[in-house]
């Protein structure tokens, strides 16, 4: 046995609403109904485990975690549902082995874990298709959580996936839980003519088993107009390699500002040319693009990383440089790899002559002396993006009311600790998440009084 079909679906809780809440979501109706239906098309093919990949669990930025507790439960806050169903433990194990024969890691979080701040209930992203599931079928699941890796890695977990199941014998189905089109730009219920032509292209090309040109989808496009439910998608593809298919939308409504796609992708029995030998290539192809335009300071960033790591040597700065680049000021350097951090370092204040000498000595630490990582390797360089922010000076303000997440970076002192954190960050969605983590970072307790400053930046890429 091995994967014996994979749906995408969306998790908004209102797609389970009952009575007057219902009536007052009507634009969903084709979306329950189509979920319904896919629980019958599923109940079908007789699954013995059901593999959900969420964007919402508990996760990490450089792995997948997987809850490898015996039962997994899960409700909703309203109390209309509430969950208690086996975990296929043996599924997990043959799946994290198969994962590091692909070069993916992944995390099994047990229930006696006491290392990191994780959650073993299910969240929305399993518990509302399941929801729909759990009258027509009763098998054992795994939970699985996105991570911050590129979506080259979530196609080879899902590659490890069909590789696990077939090892096992096991009949899966994998739900791949999630929207598309989400702009954090947009307010709820705005709409953008960029959100219609993204959802058409991922429809169409799934719809014609175009698994390449998905893959090949401009990685920053994604991030700024592409919902949590692509990087789900790319394991559904994975899943898949090697594998001729036959692909269905069976619903999509984008009625509030987000879209909404139910699909079906059953395998053919045939084989086709897969994408797994592919994919190095592919990671190289999307770092140079994202490179192409690259900015002086990212570009000289970059060249000091790759001189470090390469020959060991700290470069100087050209003569020739923009007139910002030639002041003393504070700097951060970010290293990534795919969409997970790989590095960062930075300095409030001037510590070199100049913002250019500023940006090679914090590059070579980010690549080196970053100790939430190991060292850069050469290996690893033809896969890496830059970015540099320029730190304006911070100011003092009296209270949070002065923050914008956005549009200010954070600096909290507390005696002779502080952390700071900079504007703008991903997976940051609100001032009181920037402070919590921007007083941890100083190891402030959140209740302590600290002072507070705010800073502007110039973010180069």
């Amino acid at each position: 046995m091995s994967v014996l079909g994979a749906v995408l679906v969306p998790h908004a809780p209102t797609l389970i609403a009952q009575g007057k809440a219902a009536e007052d979501t009507q634009e969903l109706a084709p979306l329950r109904e189509s979920m319904e239906l896919l629980g019958e098309r599923i109940a079908i093919l007789k699954p013995q485990t059901l593999v959900f990949i969420s964007p919402h669990g508990s996760c990490f930025t450089d792995a997948f975690a997987i809850k490898g507790v015996a039962r997994l439960k899960g409700f909703l806050p309203d109390g209309k549902l509430n969950l208690d169903v086996p975990c296929d433990l043996e599924l997990v194990d043959t799946l994290s082995e198969s994962a590091r024969e692909l070069g993916v890691t992944t995390f099994a979080v047990r229930a006696d874990e006491r290392r990191f701040e994780f959650s073993l209930e299910l969240d929305h992203g399993v518990s509302v298709p399941l929801y729909f599931l759990q009258t027509k079928v009763s098998p054992s699941i795994i939970s699985v959580s996105t991570s911050d890796l590129g979506a080259h890695d979530h196609y080879r977990l899902g590659a490890a996936i069909q590789r696990a199941s077939k090892m096992l014998k096991r009949a899966v189905v994998v739900i791949a839980s999630g929207d598309l089109s989400h702009p954090e730009s947009l307010e709820p219920g705005q709409k953008d003519c960029g959100v219609e032509a993204f959802d058409s292209e991922v429809v169409e090309n799934l719809r014609r088993g175009e698994f390449r040109k998905l893959l090949e989808m401009d990685s920053e496009r994604v991030d700024r107009i592409g919902g949590c439910g692509i990087m789900p998608l790319m394991v559904l593809l994975g899943a898949f390699e090697g594998q001729e298919v036959l692909s269905e939308v069976l619903s999509y409504e984008n009625p509030f500002g987000s879209g909404y796609l139910v699909a079906q992708v059953s395998p053919k029995g045939k084989a086709r040319g897969g994408l797994l030998a592919e994919l190095a290539s592919l990671e190289i192809a999307e770092t140079k693009r994202r490179r192409q335009g690259e900015s002086p300071p990212a570009q000289l960033a970059r060249q000091a990383v790759e001189t470090y790591v390469r020959f060991g040597k700290v470069i100087k700065p050209l003569q020739d440089l923009p007139e910002y680049m030639q002041k003393p000021g504070g700097v951060f350097v970010s290293l990534k790899t795919g969409r997970a951090l790989r590095g960062c370092i930075g300095t409030v204040a001037a510590t070199a002559s100049s913002i250019a000498e500023e940006i090679i000595q914090n590059a070579v630490h980010s690549a080196a002396r970053d100790p939430r990582f190991y060292p850069v390797e050469v290996a690893e360089l033809d896969y890496l993006v830059y970015s540099v922010d320029i730190l304006e000076e911070p100011e003092e303000i009296p209270d949070a009311g002065y923050l914008d997440h956005k549009k200010y970076g954070v600096y909290v002192k507390c005696g002779s600790r502080c952390g700071l954190l900079l504007p703008d960050i991903d997976g940051v969605n609100s001032v009181e998440e920037q402070l919590s983590i921007a007083k941890q970072k100083g190891d402030i307790a959140d209740d302590e009084p600290a002072q507070l400053f705010r800073f502007q930046v110039t973010r180069y890429k």
